[in-house]
């Protein structure tokens, strides 16, 4: 198989990474809740962004499918969460936040009535991109930030912008991550006064 323009088999490839998974992926799992209780899925994923499902107990349909996003323009609305709606598709943004005079960045979520608040704190040298994944939907309401040391652009993209982070066996990086919450309105209140 060709991977990135070069001839690649099986050991080749796992010379360059430590587990097949890593790359793409198939695994079988039985949905235990809702409606679809007892039904079997093929969860499909490639290293590309690509993931799909095959619903194995309704004649192979293919279930949910999606493709990471190449489009990083901020989307009217990106940073406001509204109440659950039905239909409503996944949604996947690409930051590349500023750091602070500390050479850190700040990403908070707070609740409407500002008295619960998430958030981490992070180094931007070492994770300078911002994935903010949101599932607005009725039973799937979910928001994800996920610092990244690259965007939602494929490895070839990542490579070819000389951004891809590769280690050699033995090497090793450091990340300094915190994640943390603050209940009650006095303490988001001045969590949002000193990070303002």
């Amino acid at each position: 198989m060709d991977v990135y323009g070069q001839p690649l088999d099986r050991s080749g490839l796992l010379a360059h990474v430590g587990q097949m998974s890593q790359v793409a992926g198939v695994r079988l799992v039985t949905l235990a809740d809702g409606a679809g209780r007892g039904t079997r899925l093929l969860e499909f994923r490639s290293g590309a962004g690509l993931a799909f499902e095959i619903i194995v107990d309704r004649a192979f349909d293919v279930g949910h499918a999606s493709v990471a996003s190449r489009d990083h323009v901020l989307t009217p609305g990106w940073d406001r969460f509204g109440p659950p709606e039905p239909g409503v598709a996944e949604d996947v943004t690409e930051i590349r936040p500023s750091a602070g005079a500390d050479g850190r960045v700040l990403a908070t979520v707070v609740n409407a009535e500002e008295d619960l608040a998430v958030y981490e704190h992070y180094r931007c040298d070492t994770l300078p991109y911002l994935v903010l994944w949101r599932m607005l939907g009725q039973g799937s309401y979910v928001v994800g930030l996920e610092p990244s040391t690259n965007g939602t652009a494929g490895r070839r993209d990542v490579r070819a912008k000389g951004e891809l982070v590769v280690l050699e066996p033995g090497e090793s990086r450091e990340y300094d991550l915190v994640i943390g919450a603050h209940s009650g309105s006095d303490a988001v209140a001045e969590h949002l006064r000193r990070h303002s």
